[in-house]
Formats: C-alpha cells, sequence, structure tokens
C-alpha cells in the first residue's frame, strides 16, 4: 500500500529532524576524509 501524500509528508517532517543530525554528521565525516586524504 502507497502512503497518501499528506501522510508521507507528515513523515518526512519527523524523519527531518533526524535529517539535521545526519547531514551535520556526514559534513563532519566527509571533512574528516578531506583532512586524510590532504595529508598523503
Amino acid at each position: 500500500q502507497t502512503p497518501t501524500p499528506t501522510r508521507f509528508l507528515k513523515n518526512c517532517e519527523e524523519v527531518g529532524l533526524f535529517n539535521d543530525i545526519d547531514c551535520s554528521l556526514e559534513h563532519e565525516f566527509r571533512k574528516a576524509q578531506e583532512e586524510e586524504n590532504n595529508k598523503r
């Protein structure tokens, strides 16, 4: 069963709370990786 758009959007909003955290974590991770690459 496919979720209705409104229900889906509501889900995205709830997930959005965690998305911010994910984005900052991913950003930090990428920065760390780039620094590692620059050391070589």
